[in-house]
């Protein structure tokens, strides 16, 4: 009304606010570090890759007369019949014209974004902040489906007040549960995502989103996480797109697919790949590190276990590969998959000796993959050579410095891990976690600078003796997030505060509402 429109404006900036303080504890992480440190992160993509995805605008015509979301195999009948009038009626009732009007439109503008380049919709909104770092115009469709969704709610909403105007109540009820269950048990079959369907999550085509045993056969050894050791999955060529397979197995798993997965990762294995996921093989010569780097590499991670699959006779030559590869003995066999040991990997945490300085993380990187860097022997520290790494230096200039020490694992969780280590001289500990904004280190309950060793891993000086050492995540941004979410809490109190109202609770404001509605008949009822 006029005169409450700037009342009311403040009250949206309210909510903003107290909606930002809700979300601060994972937003403020996000935007400051995962963003930022993701191998996307905030530069955007060109329209060209963000476009990707995008539906062809005959495909959404189509969409239109009965396959919104078809899938193979499924019924194509009860949508035209029924979905189709009943988005008509939604927009013929009188009562909610408007939202009809407002959500066909809204369908309209969905479907334009969804078929990318094709329109200028999705190029404009590319154009805009943030814009450029959403890709593939085609997932906005679970917006558009709602929207539809609505529209066809308001159609059978329509139907049914036909109905009751001319007496056929109980028809009306009948009319309006028949064709909900109709369409929504037609749209739900025909939808082309597999892990919606419970009754097929056993068959070949979910293996690859379900982490199934005949994808990950790791015997009961394999998934013991007792030395901590990381396994690596060989997956079939079918199955390119891995599931989240450690979380699911409860193994210490690579590769996994990850759309936002750390920059650090990929410089690690793909330097290559303008866009990587997480997808990785050993066999497939897909990366340009060759076989040796490769195996370098994931002996530096901790890998000391190789598993494959094989769906069928062509594929299962790469167990022979794979045994080649890993170097180790066989561990664990079937008909269609083996687990292999690996003999060259390193702990998941040991101490070293001789410690040499790279610039930056691609420079250690580099170093980590010359014929000079000995990795039983020497670790690798990123940045400026600090006075307190003189030492270790030094002792790489002997003849033959010490190996590496194991240091077991205390305990380990997805926020803390703690190591008990010893070493003679002064030592670097290695632990083969990714070195990350947010986690710190103490030693011996005093916190100590943390150092990025082997260019992506954790790494923390220690003085000759035996150390408790304890790496825990606790970054500034999240604390600054649940102190944001607290004072949101306590501003929505008192925000939300009951007031007594003046004038007793029975009062009616001269002000207020007309309280009759009309009913279906036509007539005036007082409602109140």
């Amino acid at each position: 009304a006029p005169g409450k429109r700037l009342a009311v404006a403040g009250l949206v900036v309210l909510a903003g606010a107290l909606s930002f303080g809700f979300a601060a504890p994972q937003l403020i992480p996000t935007a400051l570090h995962h963003a930022n440190e993701a191998v996307r992160g905030l530069d955007g993509l060109p329209l060209a890759e963000a476009s990707f995805g995008s539906v062809p605008w005959q495909r959404m015509l189509w969409s239109m007369l009965g396959e919104p979301f078809a899938a193979a195999g499924s019924s194509r009948f009860i949508w035209p019949v029924l979905g189709l009038p009943l988005l008509a009626a939604g927009l013929a009732h009188k009562r909610l014209r408007d939202h009809g009007l407002f959500f066909a439109a809204s369908a309209v503008l969905l479907g334009l974004f969804m078929v990318g380049p094709q329109s200028p919709v999705f190029p404009l909104y590319h154009h805009l902040p943030l814009g450029d770092a959403f890709r593939i115009p085609a997932r906005i469709a679970f917006v558009y489906l709602l929207v539809v969704t609505i529209l066809i709610a308001m159609g059978i909403d329509a139907c049914q007040v036909f109905l009751q105007q001319r007496g056929w109540v109980r028809l009306a009820h009948g009319v309006a549960v028949f064709a909900a269950l109709a369409v929504g048990v037609d749209v739900y079959l025909r939808t082309g995502q597999v892990y919606y369907h419970p009754s097929i999550l056993d068959s070949p085509a979910a293996e690859s989103w379900t982490g199934g045993s005949p994808l990950v056969p790791l015997s009961d050894e394999a998934r013991s996480p007792e030395d901590y050791g990381r396994t690596f999955i060989e997956y079939p060529v079918t199955f390119r797109k891995q599931p989240k397979a450690g979380m699911m197995s409860g193994v210490f798993v690579l590769p996994d697919y990850e759309p936002a997965i750390p920059d650090s990762y990929h410089a690690y294995f793909r330097p290559e790949m303008p866009l990587w996921h997480g997808a990785l093989s050993v066999l497939r010569g897909e990366t340009e590190r060759d076989p040796a780097q490769m195996k370098r590499l994931l002996d530096l991670m901790a890998v000391n276990r190789y598993t494959a699959t094989a769906h069928d006779a062509k594929q299962a030559d790469q167990f022979r590969a794979l045994r080649r590869f890993a170097g180790g003995p066989l561990e664990y066999r079937t008909k269609r998959a083996i687990v292999v040991s690996s003999a060259s990997a390193l702990p998941r945490s040991y101490t070293v000796t001789c410690v040499r300085v790279a610039a930056d993380r691609d420079a250690a990187i580099d170093l980590l993959l010359s014929t000079d860097f000995d990795p039983i022997r020497q670790a690798i520290v990123t940045g400026p050579g600090e006075r307190s790494l003189a030492p270790l230096i030094a002792s790489c200039t002997a003849d033959d410095p010490e190996p590496i020490r194991a240091a077991p694992i205390r305990d380990y969780s997805t926020h803390e891990v703690g190591i008990d280590a010893s070493c003679t001289a002064p030592c670097l500990l290695v632990l083969s976690d990714l070195h990350y904004p947010g986690w710190r280190v103490e030693v011996d309950e005093r916190e100590q600078p943390l150092h990025a060793a082997n260019g992506i891993f954790r790494g923390v000086l220690l003085d000759p003796g035996d150390h408790r050492v304890r790496f825990f995540f606790a970054p500034v941004s999240l604390r600054v997030g649940a102190l944001l979410f607290v004072v949101a809490v306590l501003a929505s109190l008192g925000v939300t505060y009951p007031r007594p109202r003046v004038g007793g609770m029975n009062r009616r404001p001269t002000n207020a509402p007309d309280w009759r509605q009309e009913s279906v008949d036509g007539s005036r009822r007082d409602t109140k």
